[in-house]
């Protein structure tokens, strides 16, 4: 029989009869068509493991590589193609199943480990807010109060250093009042003095 190539869909099921391709001795290639197959085919793409997706391809494509080896039988022999396109499908079928559902455990996983940390980013974000909120509190009772840590304990550099300027001043302001009374005081002794000495007669006062 000159069959050479058959499209089908990726199904269970597809041939009962393990003498439907008696003496085809030249099928030597199956392709696959339908809905079922562009799904195997989407879903083998988003596998996050590249080993996955490559074992996958392979499984799809190995029945192209040794359907031309198989027998086709003969009057006498159904041969063995139905059973190697039957066993081919149930292997694809079978391994992706499996790959998927490694697939959507890893997805779990990663899924868990980012949620929880969102979770650990938003308790360390509220703790920040709450320090900060704290800290502003701290402040605006310490500006009602007039006093911020240490500087309520005495006073300022500053206030010191004017304290010992308005003090020299004052020293200095009364030491040139002494100056200038006992300038006057010597200053009025002299005329009355010499007034003494006219009136006594004598050339010494004491």
């Amino acid at each position: 029989i000159a069959l050479e190539q058959i499209t089908i869909p990726l199904k269970d099921g597809m041939f009962d009869d393990d003498n439907i391709f008696q003496r085809c001795e030249k099928l030597e290639r199956v392709d696959l068509v339908g809905g079922e197959i562009q799904q195997v085919i989407i879903a083998i793409a988003t596998f996050l493991m590249e080993k996955w997706r490559k074992d996958m391809n392979e499984a799809i494509d190995s029945i192209n590589q040794i359907l031309p080896d198989t027998p086709a039988g003969d009057d006498d022999d159904v041969g063995e193609k139905a059973f190697a396109i039957r066993e081919w499908i149930t292997n694809v079928l079978r391994k992706f199943a499996h790959y998927q559902k490694q697939h959507r455990r890893l997805v779990k996983e990663a899924m868990t480990t980012v949620e929880l940390a969102m979770w650990k980013k938003s308790l360390n974000d509220r703790d920040n807010v709450r320090e900060r909120v704290e800290e502003g509190g701290g402040a605006k009772r310490r500006i009602k109060c007039g006093a911020d840590g240490a500087k309520a304990k005495g006073p300022t550099a500053s206030s010191a250093a004017a304290a010992a300027t308005s003090v020299t001043s004052a020293e200095t302001t009364a030491a040139a009042g002494e100056k200038r009374k006992a300038s006057s005081e010597t200053t009025e002794s002299v005329p009355a003095r010499a007034e003494c000495r006219i009136k006594c007669g004598a050339d010494i006062v004491i």
